[in-house]
């Protein structure tokens, strides 16, 4: 995706860097949760049944999913954009 947009060898290097330190944060912070929820488990913690059909919740986490993918993505690429032509 960053080829495409034809930017600079700095901005794309730049660019990947802050996506490679947001997804090890991610991966540091799923790995702390279920760390947190290991814990609570082996003490006795039942987690309640869900409200809403598989379905739906399937696609709740699609969204959010989707929604996260946005956000990781097009702030940097209007930033470099922005950069550029200033």
């Amino acid at each position: 995706m960053l080829r495409r947009r034809s930017l600079p060898e700095g901005e794309r290097e730049r660019i990947e860097n802050v996506g490679t330190l947001v997804a090890s944060g991610l991966i540091a912070g799923e790995s702390i949760t279920s760390i947190v929820l290991a814990f609570l488990l082996i003490g006795g913690l039942t987690l309640p049944k869900p409200a809403v059909a598989p379905m739906l919740m399937n696609g709740l986490a699609l969204l959010v999913f989707a929604i996260t993918a946005v956000a990781l993505i097009v702030p940097p690429l209007r930033v470099a954009r922005a950069n550029r032509s200033a």
